[in-house]
């Protein structure tokens, strides 16, 4: 059975904060895991030199042969679609469940 190493972003990715991703990103890439997992359902906004950044590191991990794939929450993934990109990136399908009320223990 592969690894899977899990990378989760908070916050707001711009040209400020994409190279503080990027250093992570290639850390792990270099330990050759199965695959990565950059879980960006905490991640408020994603701009444009995020996105590119994406497409470099989606390329460098297919070079390694390391399986990348991104989980978006609503905001990312709406302007991946307005960008016309959700076809490009692995993105798995999401699915809310709601538990409901649990109430207190007693």
């Amino acid at each position: 059975m592969g690894t899977t190493t899990t990378i989760t972003v908070k916050g707001e990715i711009d040209i400020a904060s994409v190279s503080l991703i990027a250093g992570p990103l290639k850390t792990v890439l270099a330990e050759k895991p199965e695959t990565i997992v950059l879980d960006l359902q905490q991640t408020e906004f994603i701009e444009t030199s995020g996105i590119g950044a994406l497409f470099r590191f989606e390329q460098s991990a297919d070079l390694a042969s390391v399986r990348f794939v991104v989980i978006t929450g609503r905001e990312v993934q709406r302007l991946i679609e307005l960008c016309d990109f959700d076809g490009h990136f692995r993105v798995p399908p999401s699915r809310t469940v709601e538990v409901g009320d649990l109430g207190t223990a007693a």
